[in-house]
């Protein structure tokens, strides 16, 4: 078992560290392997993680293990377009403008990051600190969370797609729906960190989480605006006016879609009472 083992090992070309063997290839003691059964299982234990060196004392990750894992993730497509977001945070209209001229995004980037969002913020409800909840966990709907997220972001998409297209704006749905999404990126880095430090935090450094929500907040309204300004092609204040419209064109289909609801859920109870009417007379 052993012997095969080695065989792999000098074929993978394998470094040793351990009391018997530093830095040392393992080929060059094949012929006459100075190893006992114990070095063996630290041989074993550095086959499986090829890069990770192993010392008596410490397990560090080389560098090169992390520049190589980081190397061939970028050849993934999906990948370059989920780090994309990182772009966009720090050249907002770059990032923008690759969204709508370079097609650095995919629907399906935009959809895993939306998800991404909904899971921190999901978590961030059951994990944030006392001091800083206003919810009870045993008082937490996971559905009407969700209606709270997902609701208003999709009447918004719309909603500013609909007002863009009647203003003349440039925009394709799928630019606007990756736009927003990705537009928010500086919630999906800044929910995970103020959840942790709100464990961390005392009462008298509640300031420290207020001003970390509200920094985070307003640079998303920014995003807002740059979003629908470079996405349609707009001026400055014509963004602007177009996201009060759209909000507006928001709250509009929500109550009709409500009335449509109540109408509908009338109907049907009209309906099943006559039916159970008709049934207990026949």
């Amino acid at each position: 078992m052993y012997s095969n083992l080695l065989k792999l090992l000098i074929r993978n070309q394998v470094s040793v560290i351990n009391k018997d063997v530093i830095n040392v290839p393992v080929n060059q003691y094949y012929s006459n392997p100075p190893f006992t059964k114990e070095t063996y299982i630290v041989l074993t234990i550095r086959f499986l993680i090829r890069d990770v060196r192993i010392d008596r004392k410490l397990l560090l990750i080389h560098p090169n293990y992390l520049m190589n894992t980081g190397n061939n993730l970028k050849k993934y497509k999906l990948y370059q377009e989920l780090t994309f977001a990182f772009t966009l945070i720090r050249h907002p209209f770059d990032g923008f403008y690759g969204i709508k001229k370079e097609n650095r995004t995919s629907v399906l980037s935009a959809t895993i990051l939306l998800f991404l969002l909904y899971s921190f913020y999901i978590a961030s409800l059951y994990f944030t600190g006392f001091l800083f909840s206003n919810q009870l966990q045993s008082e937490i709907n996971l559905f009407e969370e969700s209606i709270k997220v997902l609701v208003p972001f999709g009447l918004f998409v719309i909603a500013n797609y609909l007002v863009c297209s009647i203003r003349e704006g440039e925009g394709r749905f799928s630019h606007v729906y990756q736009a927003s999404v990705y537009m928010l990126a500086p919630l999906i880095i800044a929910i995970p960190f103020l959840t942790l430090i709100s464990n961390a935090l005392t009462l008298n450094e509640r300031f420290i989480y207020e001003f970390g929500t509200f920094v985070t907040y307003f640079v998303v309204v920014i995003y807002i605006i740059l979003m629908v300004k470079e996405i349609h092609n707009y001026s400055f204040s014509s963004a602007i006016g177009n996201i009060f419209l759209s909000i507006f064109t928001a709250l509009m289909i929500a109550v009709v879609v409500f009335i449509v609801y109540l109408l509908v859920n009338e109907i049907l109870s009209f309906l099943i009472n006559i039916w159970i009417e008709v049934r207990s007379r026949g």
